[in-house]
């Protein structure tokens, strides 16, 4: 039930009488890099669930047959560098519940028919440097629950559709250096645990539609350095548990509603080189076990001796603010 060519790597065919393998599950082709072509005759392999071409850097194309294979649950695609598109015909894969792009750098678009794959849950997006789009038919995938964009550096907006992706988890937006705004749909994202934007360069601001996503537990903004300010509305994150804000160098203020935040354990404002000062208002940050305050050499509120003192110190200091007692 299982064929495994794990790194054959001077393999650059596969016979068609492969496909008269009709109860075969599980293919393995890892690190054939060899491989040129991929016979149209692996559409008869209609019992298989699990089809691997990790770093099979060689394949061009992807037979259109593939879309035969309605019984695939798992397809892994990464390191298939010289992929330059998908067929439309992969649409059919009905019970596909994972796909794997990570680093196909030579894709340039999806295939809109991706968006009827109703019973995906993650697809994953890596490094494919040469995306430029996602299409909006993303948005149909009603079971997605782990979307991964990250590195994908000429992606220059998100479409508003992803606001429909109601089952999704976790959203990994990171590096994509291209971005300046996101989508006030993501806000509907509900089910959403984690949200990771690091290293989103050019963000300016964020949405206060963010303030809606209560389901949210960790949020990293980590080097969104043209990022001045957070929304308001992320006081309303009330079961944050992790805020990263570590070298948003353009930050200049934290808003009061942060102190809202009464699940928040972890904040780390490290390397905020521009922020002077913290609301009293973070005093009531009642679970708040760590804030990461090193590197804050503009911040005089609190004093650099509460800061250097700790957590539990700077905490106090902000309460007693608060009273007018500091």
């Amino acid at each position: 039930k299982s064929l495994n060519l794990s790194r054959c790597e001077q393999l650059t065919t596969l016979p068609a009488a492969l496909g008269a393998l009709t109860a075969l599950q599980t293919l393995n082709l890892p690190w054939c890099r060899g491989l040129r072509v991929l016979p149209a005759e692996l559409g008869a392999l209609t019992a298989l669930t699990t089809l691997n071409l990790e770093r099979c850097g060689g394949l061009t194309a992807l037979p259109a047959a593939l879309g035969a294979l309605t019984r695939l649950q798992i397809l892994n695609l990464p390191w298939c560098t010289g992929l330059a598109a998908l067929p439309a015909e992969l649409g059919a894969l009905k019970a596909l519940k994972m796909l794997d792009l990570k680093f196909c750098e030579g894709l340039t678009a999806l295939p809109a028919k991706l968006g009827v794959l109703m019973a995906l849950k993650t697809l994953d997006l890596l490094g494919c440097k040469g995306l430029t789009t996602l299409p909006a038919e993303i948005g149909a995938l009603m079971a997605l629950e782990k979307l991964n964009v990250s590195y994908c550096r000429k992606l220059t907006a998100l479409p508003a559709e992803l606001g429909a992706l109601t089952a999704l988890k976790m959203l990994d937006i990171s590096m994509c250096n291209g971005l300046t705004a996101l989508p006030a749909e993501l806000g509907a994202l509900t089910w959403m645990k984690t949200l990771d934007l690091h290293d989103c360069m050019a963000l300016t601001a964020l949405p206060a539609s963010l303030g809606a996503l209560t389901g949210l537990m960790t949020l990293d903004l980590r080097k969104c350095e043209a990022l001045t300010a957070l929304p308001a509305s992320l006081g309303l994150l009330t079961g944050l548990k992790k805020l990263n804000l570590f070298e948003c160098k353009a930050l200049v203020a934290l808003p009061d509603s942060l102190g809202a935040l009464t699940a928040l354990e972890n904040l780390d404002l490290s390397r905020c080189s521009e922020l002077t000062v913290l609301p009293a208002e973070l005093g009531a940050l009642a679970a708040l076990k760590e804030m990461n305050l090193q590197g804050c050499f503009a911040m005089h509120t609190p004093p650099p001796a509460v800061a250097r003192a700790g957590t539990a110190a700077v905490l106090q200091y902000l309460r007693d603010l608060a009273k007018g007692s500091a």
